[in-house]
């Protein structure tokens, strides 16, 4: 999110072609933050949780609201060799451990954080 914003008030946003299949569970810091307090708070036993908001969203789908916040042109470029055979295509939280344990968390938006902070 950073990295598109500070692109897009420079001139334009560079975006890896087929971004729509690369997706991520982009999670803002302060629901990090807070479920960390609430697990501090509710949970007694140690272990490992995801922590994420369990949905999926393109590179595409982030790269298209930052353009339209600042107005700024997506360039298309293609994805270096290097990264090819190893780039993740999907990562998402599976969140269920963590609901069990502090229930159903309400995640910022990507549309919401863009609308709070300016980058």
């Amino acid at each position: 999110m950073s990295q598109f914003s500070t692109q897009a008030q420079e001139g334009k946003i560079k975006l890896f072609h087929n971004s729509d299949n690369y997706l991520r569970d982009f999670i803002a810091v302060e629901d990090i933050c807070r479920v960390h307090v609430e697990y501090i708070k509710r949970v007694k036993n140690s272990g490992i949780w995801n922590i994420g908001t369990g949905k999926a969203n393109s590179f595409q789908y982030v790269a298209d609201l930052i353009s339209r916040k600042y107005d700024s042109p997506i360039e298309y470029i293609e994805m270096p060799e290097i990264l090819k055979s190893s780039y993740q295509t999907y990562t998402c939280a599976d969140t269920s451990k963590l609901e069990d344990s502090i229930g159903t968390q309400r995640w910022i938006t990507l549309d919401e954080w863009l609308d709070k902070y300016k980058l």
